[in-house]
């Protein structure tokens, strides 16, 4: 067994505790990108109360990265524009928090997620994706962002483990994308075996390329999983051989009938 090169990536975890104001979340993802990843991400501009501005480390060999913009919207709504290297905002979600929640934050290299335990719990993220066996810089199409809410914070019901932004024909849109390992359309498979034991899956995400849906590549350091594991709780899995990763179920709803996904935090 050989590690997937989206496992490959560096990968942080944060918890913050009784958030009141997304302002919180602000500081929180400053400090995390900046201070505690290694290699530490750009502050393109910093945390105001309002606003911050946070480029992702450059890819060495592919000149790859991507760029969040964090802008609170009311004390309880956070949006996040995501932007390629060219400037092109690919992706602009929000969330909502309840008025006292902890709130997961995962970073690394490649990736970023924001996951509010709420009643009903919301999240937001994006980051590049991998895109082997082809070589990491063969697809500019690349830096993806999904979210709860959309950029005024209006619940859109597009919020399911399917929906995420990539261009289409060269203009980004948001939209269902997921799909499975296997030949088909996305939610062909079960996610238990034979032996009831859980199956689980890099979540690949497709786009049309000159008119033509095309699977594009998979997101760094996630894995779908079934819709029986609770938001928020942990899942141990293997990646390699003698190699486990914790992964935590993300606030997003179920999609395909039957997954979620989960964002490794171990």
């Amino acid at each position: 067994m050989t590690q997937p090169a989206a496992f490959s990536s560096t990968f942080f975890y944060d918890l913050l505790t009784a958030v009141t104001d997304v302002a919180q979340i602000g500081v929180a993802f400053e400090n995390q990108v900046s201070v505690v990843n290694v290699p530490a991400w750009a502050v393109v501009s910093a945390w105001n109360g309002t606003t911050g501005t946070y480029t992702s480390p450059v890819e060495a060999g592919t000149g790859r990265f991507f760029t969040v913009v964090l802008n609170k919207l009311s004390t309880t709504h956070l949006e996040c524009q995501v932007k390629n290297e060219g400037g092109t905002i690919i992706s602009d979600r929000s969330m909502q928090i309840d008025a006292s929640v902890n709130v997961d934050i995962y970073t690394g290299d490649h990736h970023f997620a924001i996951s509010a335990q709420n009643v009903t719990p919301e999240a937001m993220g994006g980051g590049l994706l991998d895109v082997s066996p082809q070589p990491q810089s063969a697809i500019a199409n690349h830096v993806t962002g999904w979210g709860t809410r959309n950029s005024t914070a209006t619940a859109d019901g597009l919020n399911t483990s399917s929906y995420y932004a990539l261009e289409d024909n060269g203009s980004p849109t948001y939209g269902q994308r997921l799909v499975t390992e296997t030949t088909g359309a996305f939610g062909t498979i079960p996610m238990f075996d034979a032996a009831n034991f859980s199956v689980h899956q890099i979540p690949r995400l497709a786009a049309t390329q000159s008119s033509v849906n095309r699977r594009i590549g998979k997101l760094y350091q996630m894995y779908l999983c079934d819709s029986s594991f609770p938001i928020s709780s942990d899942i141990t899995i293997p990646i390699d051989t003698g190699v486990t990763a914790v992964f935590r179920v993300l606030g997003r709803t179920v999609g395909a009938s039957y997954l979620l996904v989960a964002m490794r935090k171990a």
